[in-house]
């Protein structure tokens, strides 16, 4: 209508990029980009991929930590909150004064922590870096002992479990919220 003093109510929601989030990993792409801009020096990998590749290896990086054996429990119910966090650390092991009440007057545990949104990242960008074939980690899940390349190099793994983080600096990023892992003190 002519009158610009209207307001039009029917924009629905706005983002500040003009797309709407996709994916239900972690981190978006464009938090993403952001964080391993300044802490990755070798981002060839993540700058080579589409962003629906992006985004999948996001998604994917999350999948893969929410799979791993973590301490404590999820801050809300399975029903509304799919994902593994936030959650609540086990505290079972450590002594509560008597004039604490609520565990939440240290750290606020309703949030997706830190170090979860990092490992995301640096797991997806592990994921992009080994592409398609899965390097390592797919040749130890098909049951590969050891290979040879040109009779130059090869390589035998040991008998151990596949690891569910291929990047071993996501999985550092994790250790607090791993269990089996102790904290030192």
């Amino acid at each position: 209508d002519s009158n610009p003093s209207d307001i039009d109510f029917e924009l629905g929601p706005v983002y500040e990029t003009d797309v709407a989030p996709t994916g239900d990993g972690y981190v978006g792409v464009a938090e993403a980009t952001a964080w391993l801009t300044v802490h990755v020096v070798s981002l060839a990998a993540w700058t080579a991929a589409t962003e629906a590749q992006q985004e999948a290896a996001l998604v994917e990086a999350s999948d893969n930590i929410d799979s791993l054996p973590l301490k404590g429990c999820k801050y809300a119910d399975d029903i509304s909150q799919p994902r593994a966090f936030p959650r609540i650390p086990d505290r079972s092991g450590r002594t509560i004064g008597t004039d604490e009440t609520n565990f939440q007057n240290e750290t606020d545990y309703s949030e997706v922590p830190q170090e979860v949104k990092d490992a995301c990242c640096l797991e997806a960008l592990e994921l992009l870096k080994q592409g398609a074939t899965g390097g390592r980690t797919a040749l130890r899940e098909q049951g590969v002992k050891s290979y040879s390349i040109g009779g130059k190099l090869s390589e035998t793994f040991v008998d151990a479990s596949v690891p569910k983080l291929i990047s071993r600096k996501a999985r550092d990023k994790l250790r607090y919220w791993l269990a089996g892992m102790v904290e030192a003190v």
